[in-house]
């Protein structure tokens, strides 16, 4: 079974309180779990680890649903 979704956006976003080793920016979305919503904010290297393993295995990649082929 394919699962379709519709697409959403990173954001790059400054890291307002860093620490000496933190980074300088974060790539932020938000996300909705059932009822729910929540901020999620990842590194550059994590978007990247996220990346390779869905291109790795894209028989567990999500599909576009009609409405985000119309809207998004």
């Amino acid at each position: 079974m394919s699962v379709k979704t519709r697409v959403g956006n990173l954001v790059q976003v400054k890291n307002q309180n860093k620490k000496k080793s933190a980074n300088n920016e974060y790539y932020a979305v938000m996300l909705k779990n059932s009822s729910n919503y929540a901020s999620y904010l990842f590194t550059e290297v994590e978007i990247s680890v996220a990346f390779e393993r869905g291109r790795k295995n894209p028989e567990d990649q999500v599909l576009r649903s009609l409405a985000s082929k119309i809207l998004d």
